[in-house]
């Protein structure tokens, strides 16, 4: 192997591993950014414009992103959410944020 591809290789390492960490603290920051709130939890009112189901949906979309789910996770909550009826859809929510968010009925 000569110079410039030894050089080359190591510049290709150098970026993903760049990459990587720039993922990694986005992710952690978006994690954080829940846990570290206030001892009160955001709510959704069920009653409002965020309790549509669509609205619930997008919920579940972003904070899954920010939970680190799986792309497998989110797309299967989401199908389970839209399957059943809008109560099978606050039941689905609850189970997977209700730790981190109140809904309000």
């Amino acid at each position: 192997m000569d110079v410039t591809t030894g050089i080359k290789k190591l510049v290709f390492v150098v970026i993903t591993c760049y990459n990587l960490l720039t993922e990694l603290r986005q992710l952690l920051d978006n994690t954080m950014a829940i846990k570290s709130s206030t001892n009160q939890k955001p709510t959704i009112d069920l009653h409002g414009p965020d309790g549509n189901v669509f609205a619930l949906i997008g919920h579940a979309r972003s904070l899954g992103k920010q939970l680190g789910f799986s792309g497998e996770k989110a797309d299967a909550l989401r199908k389970e959410m839209m399957s059943g009826n809008y109560q099978n859809s606050i039941e689905a929510f609850d189970r997977e944020f209700g730790d981190y968010v109140d809904l309000i009925k």
